[in-house]
C-alpha cells in the first residue's frame, strides 16, 4: 500500500536548538512534587502499545499533534499521544519522536475513534518518548515550567497554585521565578530552589520580612511601610518602606515600642540585655510608677525597672528590691534594716512598731546593738533594733535606761549608783555611801568607828580608812589601836 502521510507547516523547534537539547532528560516531577497528570500526561515510564498498526492494507488516515498525517485500514490500538508516529505499509510503525520544547504556531489535530482534538499554538514539551508532558517539569538546567493540564501549552506570565499553600509564579519565558519578584505592583518571594512562593515571617540575607501568610487575606505579598497585624498569630510588626521588619527598640511617633528578634511587637515585661521594662498593652514602653497586681514598681525616664536600688522621688525615698517590688514595712538594704509606709516612703527617726520603739536616724538605718545620742540623751538599742528600757548590761557594764530610754547617768536607782558615764559603781565609795561588787549599797557594812581625841578613823573590812583627799586619811587598824583610838560605833552611815 502506498504511504500516505503530510507533515504540517506550522511544526518548527522551539527556538535554541541548545535549550531544547538541554532538556531532552527532562521528566515530570513525582507526585510529591506536583505532577498532575491528564490528556497526554506520563512519563517516559508509560508501557508501549503492543501494536500501532492493526488493519489489512486499507488506508485510514488520521493525525498526530505534531501535525504528521497518516492513513491505515482499522484505528491505532494504544494511546494516540505519540507524536511522529506513522503507520507504513503491513501493519508496521514508523516513530519519529519529537523531544525537548517545541513550539507550534498554529493549530494542530488529530483524528482518532474518539474524534477530532485541536491543539493550540503555543509550547509543548514532549519526553524521549515522545510523550507529551503536562504539569511542573525541571529541566536539567534547573528550571521549573508549567504544561496546561488540558492542552499541555506551556503557561506564561501566570500563577499557578500546585496545591494547598504552594504557589508559582512562571514568567514571560515560561520558567518558574525565584528570588525577589515584582508582579503587579506588589513584592513576593520565591524560594531560589522550590521555587514555591514564601509567606509569613521570614529571614532573607539576613533581614525580617512578612509576607501575607494563608488565610483570608493569603496572597503572599511582603507588607511594607508602617504597621501590620498578623492574625494567624494575633501579633503586630512594623515595616520599613523595603519591607525590613524593626527589631529591637524603636521610637515610632513618640513613642518606643519593642520588637523581638522576629520582629514581633512585645507587651508586658521584656527583659532587654539584663534590665528590665514594660510595654502596656499597646505596646508603648511605660515610665514611672506602675501597680500589677497591687505591687508598685518604678521606671526611669529610660523605661529601666528601679531594682535592687534606691529612689527620691516627690521628696521621699523609696527602695525597690531585686524583683522591682517597691518595698513596705521592714526591709534589709545592704547591711542595713529599714522601714518604709504603706506608700513606700522611707521612714526616719523615732519609730514606734508593735509598742516598740526604733531609732531610724537621718539616713533611715535602724540603729542596732548600738548607742544613739538624741537630742543630748544617750539611748542603747539592741541587736534587733528595739530602745532598751530597765536595766541592760553594755560590754561588761551594767546600765539603767528610764521609761523613755533615756539613760540614767549621777544618780541612784534604789540601790544601786549610775555615774556619770551610765556604768553602775562597783566597789566604789559614793559620797559616804559604799556599793560592793554587784553595785548594791552595803549600808555599814565592815564599817567601824574608832577615836582618838580629835582624830576619828573608820574601818572596811582589813582596811582603816582616815583623812584622805576629801578629809580622812588611811591607817591600819593596828596603827589605829597603837595610837590608841578607841572603837565608836558600828554601822554608822556616814562620817562626820
Amino acid at each position: 500500500m502506498k504511504d500516505v502521510r503530510r507533515r504540517w507547516r506550522g511544526l518548527k523547534a522551539f527556538g535554541l536548538a541548545a535549550f531544547a537539547t538541554a532538556c531532552l532528560t527532562c521528566a515530570p516531577l513525582t507526585a510529591k512534587a506536583g505532577l498532575i497528570g491528564g490528556v497526554g500526561g506520563g512519563s517516559a515510564s508509560v508501557d508501549e502499545p503492543t501494536e500501532w498498526c492493526v488493519g489489512d492494507n486499507r488506508p485510514i488516515s488520521y493525525w498526530e499533534y505534531d501535525g504528521w498525517n497518516g492513513t491505515q485500514n482499522e484505528p491505532m490500538s494504544g494511546p494516540l499521544t505519540r507524536y511522529s508516529v506513522e503507520c507504513n505499509a503491513g501493519g508496521t510503525a514508523h516513530r519519529d519522536f519529537l523531544v525537548g520544547l517545541n513550539s507550534i504556531d498554529q493549530s494542530a489535530s488529530r483524528t482518532d475513534p474518539s474524534g477530532v482534538t485541536s491543539r493550540p499554538a503555543g509550547t509543548y514539551y514532549f519526553n524521549k518518548d515522545g510523550l507529551m508532558q503536562t504539569g511542573l517539569v525541571r529541566c536539567e538546567d534547573g528550571s521549573l515550567r508549567y504544561f496546561d493540564l488540558e492542552t499541555g501549552a506551556m503557561v506564561t506570565n501566570q500563577w499557578h497554585n500546585e496545591y494547598e499553600a504552594v504557589w508559582y509564579y512562571f514568567g514571560a519565558d515560561g520558567t518558574a521565578v525565584s528570588g525577589w519578584q515584582s508582579i503587579g505592583g506588589d513584592k513576593y518571594y520565591f524560594y531560589p530552589e522550590s521555587h514555591d512562593m514564601a509567606y509569613g515571617r521570614v529571614q532573607i540575607d539576613g533581614k525580617n520580612y512578612f509576607l501575607n501568610t494563608p488565610g483570608a487575606n493569603a496572597d503572599g505579598r511582603m507588607q511594607h511601610s508602617g504597621w501590620f497585624y498578623d492574625s494567624i498569630y494575633g501579633k503586630w510588626s512594623y515595616a520599613t518602606s523595603d519591607g525590613e521588619l524593626l527589631t529591637g527598640w524603636h521610637n515610632l511617633d513618640g513613642t518606643w515600642y519593642y520588637f523581638n528578634e522576629s520582629g514581633v511587637m512585645l507587651t508586658g515585661w521584656i527583659n532587654d540585655s539584663g534590665t528590665w521594662y514594660y510595654t502596656n498593652a499597646s505596646g508603648a514602653m511605660v515610665t514611672g510608677w506602675l501597680n500589677i497586681g497591687g505591687t508598685w514598681f518604678y521606671l526611669d525616664g529610660s523605661g529601666a525597672m528601679a531594682a535592687n536600688s534606691w529612689r527620691s522621688l516627690g521628696g521621699s525615698w523609696y527602695w525597690f528590691g531585686d524583683s522591682g517590688a517597691m518595698a513596705t514595712g521592714w526591709f534589709l538594704a545592704g547591711d542595713s534594716w529599714y522601714y518604709a509606709s504603706g506608700s513606700g516612703a522611707m521612714a526616719t527617726g523615732w519609730l514606734s512598731n508593735g509598742g516598740t520603739w526604733y531609732w531610724l536616724g537621718g539616713s533611715g538605718a535602724m540603729a542596732s546593738n548600738s548607742w544613739a545620742n538624741v537630742g543630748g540623751v544617750w539611748y542603747w538599742f539592741d541587736d534587733s533594733g528595739a530602745m532598751a528600757t530597765g536595766w541592760r548590761q553594755v560590754g561588761g557594764a551594767w546600765y539603767y535606761f528610764s521609761g523613755s530610754g533615756a539613760m540614767t547617768h549621777d544618780a541612784w536607782v534604789g540601790d544601786y549608783y549610775l555615774k556619770s558615764s551610765g556604768a553602775m559603781a562597783t566597789n566604789a565609795w559614793v559620797g559616804s555611801y559604799y556599793v560592793g561588787e554587784d553595785g548594791k549599797w552595803i549600808p555599814g557594812y565592815g564599817l567601824v568607828w574608832y577615836k582618838n581625841g580629835s582624830d576619828v578613823y573608820h574601818t572596811h573590812k582589813c582596811r582603816t580608812v582616815g583623812k584622805d583627799a576629801k578629809g580622812y586619811s588611811q591607817i591600819s587598824i593596828q596603827e589605829a589601836q597603837r595610837r590608841g583610838a578607841s572603837r565608836e560605833c558600828k554601822n554608822c552611815q556616814q562620817i562626820g
